[in-house]
């Protein structure tokens, strides 16, 4: 997983040193109690490979320790169903999965669904008294104010604060894009945990700080899954317990999207790709990006078809209509 070396961001980047706005301490009293700690029992021998970026998970991922806990933080978003949201290598090689509540409980969790390519997992516990947060009905803008709830160090549930830095990165290689950027540090331990606006409602889930300093990361920046995607990726997990996604068969080179290679027998083969062809538009959007081809892909509907309008070189322009299929576990392709 790599980070684009420029940050490209849709709103202007906001940073500050300013005293950000108080939230309503009752808000906040609400909120935390529904959050809770991630504990995983199991083997952890893998790094995430992420140049710039900490992930704010595990607080004790040694290898050299064949059983570890690693923490990390959660929400409820279901609860009648007990369902909590946390981000997905919090629980990376886990064993066996427990929450503990801000009140102290202990409660054995069972994996609902995870995606690793979003970022995104969901828990369930046999716990129906656990209060669920609102995803705010509108995403936040530059400069608004951000609080992150989640347990740092294991000592306990705490909220740090902060503002909306940037609404829009893109990681390539992963759907976890658009990200939030806030000017906010999110320690060790508080991946997963939810950034709220002032009105108490969730705006995205931690995951990661970019450059980090320090024992506590100082003068960071960090990452956040927006709400919607949270969402939207943890409904689907719900229903369904994995995400599926469009697939045609083609790797591009990032530059200029010519193909170097189709899959023999995929449906872009079968359409008459080549390697070398150069998509001049897809379903009419010209101007367009590696990662934004890759997300409109990812995104069709299984059975729809992709218009691609190609030139071949020397000279031939052609217009090819290609099959969306389910993507082939680890396709490392679109």
């Amino acid at each position: 997983m790599r980070i684009v070396p420029a940050l490209v961001l849709t709103g202007v980047l906001a940073l500050t040193g300013m005293a950000h706005a108080a939230i309503d301490p009752n808000l906040v009293a609400a909120a935390k109690a529904s959050v809770v700690t991630i504990n995983i029992n199991g083997n952890s021998n893998t790094t995430l490979d992420l140049p710039g970026l900490d992930f704010a998970g595990s607080q004790d991922a040694s290898p050299q320790k064949p059983h570890i806990r690693s923490s990390g933080s959660g929400f409820v978003i279901d609860q009648t169903l007990g369902l909590i949201v946390t981000a997905d290598f919090v629980l990376e090689n886990a064993a066996d999965i427990y929450v503990q509540t801000a009140d102290g409980r202990g409660l054995a969790a069972t994996v609902v669904g995870r995606d690793a390519l979003s970022g995104v997992a969901v828990l369930k516990v046999a716990d129906t008294s656990l209060l669920a947060l609102p995803f705010c009905p509108a995403p936040p803008h530059v400069g608004d104010d951000a609080f992150l709830i989640g347990n740092p160090y294991s000592l306990g549930i705490l909220v740090t604060s902060g503002i909306v830095a940037g609404t829009d990165i893109d990681v390539q290689d992963e759907d976890m894009s658009p990200l939030l950027v806030l000017d906010l540090v999110m320690h060790k331990g508080t991946a997963g945990g939810p950034v709220l606006s002032p009105q108490g409602c969730v705006t995205g889930m931690a995951v990661a700080q970019f450059g980090s300093t320090g024992y506590g990361g100082v003068g960071t920046l960090g990452m956040a899954i927006p709400a919607a995607q949270v969402k939207a990726i943890s409904q689907t997990l719900i229903t369904s317990g994995k995400i599926t996604r469009g697939w045609i068969g083609i790797s591009l080179f990032e530059e200029d999207l010519t193909m170097s290679q189709v899959t023999p027998g995929s449906p872009a083969d079968k359409a008459g790709l080549k390697a070398g062809d150069l998509i001049l538009s897809y379903d009419g959007i010209e101007g367009t990006t590696f990662d934004a081809l890759r997300r409109h892909i990812a995104a069709k509907p299984l059975g729809s078809e992709l218009v691609l309008k190609i030139k071949r070189f020397p000279n031939d322009d052609l217009t090819l209509t290609v099959p969306i299929v389910a993507a082939p576990e680890d396709s490392g392709q679109r």
